[in-house]
C-alpha cells in the first residue's frame, strides 16, 4: 500500500497516490520495487516505485462477526476481508 503520493520521473517508473494498492513483484536492493497497481488510481499500471513509499500489508478473512465495543475498534462480519498494515 502506498504511504505517499509519487509522480513518476521516468518511463520505467509508475505514478501512484497515497492509499493505492501495489502488488510488489520484485524488490530490488537499490531501494526500488517493481510492482503492479491493483487498487486505486494506478490499477493496471506497472513499473518501478520507491520501496520506502510502500508498506507491507496482510489480508485476513474474519472467522466471526464482531461488533465494536469502543470508538477505536472496527466492526466486521464473518467473511469480511481485513487488510492489516505491517
Amino acid at each position: 500500500t502506498a504511504m505517499y503520493d509519487y509522480s513518476a520521473a521516468g518511463l520505467l517508473e509508475m505514478s501512484f497516490r497515497k492509499g493505492d494498492v501495489i502488488n510488489v513483484v520484485l524488490k530490488k536492493p537499490t531501494g526500488w520495487s517493481f510492482g503492479v497497481g491493483t487498487a486505486g488510481s494506478c490499477v493496471g499500471r506497472s513499473g518501478l516505485a520507491p520501496s520506502n513509499y510502500l508498506s507491507r500489508v496482510q489480508k485476513m478473512r474474519a472467522k466471526y462477526d464482531y461488533v465494536a465495543q469502543k470508538e477505536d475498534e472496527l466492526s466486521f462480519a464473518k467473511g469480511d476481508v481485513i487488510i492489516v498494515r505491517k
